[in-house]
């Protein structure tokens, strides 16, 4: 098992490298032919792995104490997997749409392709990590590995977009730091052994130890930090800029995964602190901020005219529904919060997805303006000589049917 993890967490950033280091001039097909590969090792991986953690119900640790995977890892694990296979393959007629409409330069193909599989890599990290400040390092490497992706197309709005998700996201994660501090510090004086006191899994024992005081100031801090990149309100402010500007195939696996891995994360030290502290406390946090995320969200994506900005807004409510689930609590309360990270997962990748087509197809996102999809873009094809393809770039004014 350690080696499957070791694998599992070396294969995306070995292919990153060696497209980083591959020439722009190499062809958009071994780019393209490599993220393939890559995404769907880490699928196989994922599923070899995590399925045998979920199956048996035990833990799994790789390289000493500084990776583990349990059930609940497990199961973002598996997002990870199947989300990355499914983006990871619309990216690439989707890039090549991009490229032969002009919007993106061929060899930009190797920005994106490598930086795809970093990004991989870096949720991975952070849902197999067992050391709570490699955790933090990872979530913030998310952001490192994704801005660039979210401003390839380099126009001002794009770059506005990626400038504003790096300092909002780099500022909020820095909250998430200060928690984590407090939680390491707090159980380096209760532990027997101070050196495994960066470790969660050696510390989720001794919690109940904990100062109280300090534990409701470190989760205030995690919530306020990890949720800036879960898109948890008062923070969520970059994610409709960067989700509506970003690649659909990287705002699907930027909605489907990315915020349930931060999510994961206050899970963590959600345990934590109702072992210290109980419940009470970091349940009504969640609730507060679970249940002003969906009210903001909801009434803030009725009037968005873009159709990806709404689609973000509606990662924003939902990501609120989520820790509501866990402000609630008890079993069914957790069981409803794991539910619908998967739900909205594949839900959200599939919205993001169908947006990109729909963009490609009307070369726009104003709803506006968009009308007649199964007209426009059918599938399939209802003839041999039906001209629109959702996978090509194209224009309503060009869909044309034998009659016409």
């Amino acid at each position: 098992m350690e080696t499957l993890i070791l694998a599992l967490l070396a294969t995306p950033l070995v292919f990153s490298l060696v497209m980083a280091f591959l020439p722009k001039n190499t062809s958009y097909n071994v780019f393209a032919g490599l993220n393939l590969v890559s995404v769907a090792a880490v699928l196989v991986l994922s599923i070899m792995t995590a399925g045998d953690v979920l199956m048996s119900g035990d833990t799994a640790s790789a390289f000493g104490l500084w990776f583990h995977l349990d059930s609940l890892g497990a199961i973002f694990v598996l997002l990870i997997g199947f989300i990355g296979f499914l983006t990871g393959l619309f990216s690439l007629p989707y890039v090549k749409a991009d490229i032969e409409e002009g919007s993106m330069p061929t060899e930009r193909a190797k920005q994106y392709f490598a930086l795809f599989s970093l990004f991989v890599f870096t949720m991975l990290l952070a849902c197999l990590s067992n050391n709570m400040i490699l955790t933090w390092a990872a979530v913030e490497a998310t952001t490192l590995s994704t801005v660039f992706l979210v401003g390839i197309y380099k126009n001002k709005t794009a770059l506005e977009a990626s400038w504003k998700y790096a300092m909002v996201c780099t500022a909020g994660v820095a909250f998430g730091l200060f928690g984590t501090l407090l939680i390491y510090a707090n159980a380096a004086d209760v532990i027997p052994n101070a050196h495994e006191a960066a470790f969660l899994s050696c510390v989720l024992p001794y919690a109940d130890q904990f100062d109280p005081t300090l534990m409701r100031l470190a989760f205030a801090f995690i919530v306020i930090g990890f949720g800036t990149k879960a898109g948890l309100f008062p923070m969520h402010t970059w994610l409709p800029d960067a989700h509506s500007q970003a690649p659909s195939p990287v705002s699907a696996l930027l909605s489907g995964v990315l915020l349930k891995c931060a999510m994961l994360v206050i899970m963590r030290f959600y345990g934590f602190t109702i072992q210290a502290v109980g419940a009470e406390y970091p349940q009504l946090l969640l609730l507060i901020v679970g249940t002003l995320s969906i009210l903001v969200a909801a009434l803030s994506m009725f009037r968005q005219d873009d159709l990806k900005r709404r689609f973000a807004y509606s990662s924003v409510e939902n990501v609120g529904v989520i820790a509501l689930c866990l402000g609630i609590g008890g079993p069914l309360g957790i069981a409803a919060a794991l539910l619908h990270c998967v739900f909205h997962g594949f839900t959200k990748t599939l919205a993001f997805c169908v947006s990109g087509n729909i963009q490609h197809a009307f070369g726009t996102r104003s709803l506006a303006k968009i009308q007649g999809v199964v007209e426009v873009a059918p599938q399939p094809p209802r003839s041999p000589s039906w001209r629109c393809s959702v996978l090509v770039p194209s224009r309503p004014s060009a869909c044309l049917s034998p009659s016409s």
